[in-house]
């Protein structure tokens, strides 16, 4: 299998999809050149909340390596939850760049997450959300599900 920017992103929308309860704010968009792609998606939740989304990736290598990244997960009122991020602050924290925001003011240092981790912290988050209650919208081929196929999202 030929792996595409394209459809690698369109796989990290369909994982995201796939294990949360949750509806697209606005359609995704996926911009590439071939073997670089940016990816923005902002998801609403059942209960408000609201999970955005901007992956960069370069898949020159033969796999999806994370560029740059920010999965901001924000409450009802739009306070900031979860966010994981690598821009270049916090230069002395260990795993530099990659850090975690929680709330408003706590930084701690994290390595790169997963897909998984992010999900898993979003749902440690809210509770009562369920996984695999679907409202899915898929936007092309899909080629990828939470536990499967391109496992190296995970």
């Amino acid at each position: 299998m030929t792996l595409s920017v394209e459809d690698v992103l369109e796989d990290v929308v369909v994982i995201l999809m796939n294990a949360t309860s949750s509806s697209f704010i606005e359609e995704p968009t996926i911009e590439s050149d071939g073997e670089n792609g940016l990816l923005k998606v902002s998801l609403l939740f059942t209960n408000g909340n609201r999970l955005f989304v901007s992956l960069y990736i370069d898949i020159s290598s033969g796999f999806p390596l994370w560029q740059r990244y920010s999965f901001q997960f924000v409450d009802v009122n739009g306070q900031n939850i979860i966010r994981f991020d690598n821009a270049p602050h916090y230069h002395s924290l260990p795993h530099f760049p990659h850090h975690k925001h929680i709330g408003l003011h706590r930084i701690e240092p994290t390595p790169q997450p997963s897909l998984r981790r992010i999900v898993d912290e979003i749902f440690d988050y809210g509770k009562g959300m369920r996984p695999f209650d679907l409202r899915c919208f898929p936007i092309g081929p899909i080629h990828a599900n939470f536990n499967g196929e391109l496992h190296f999202y995970l």
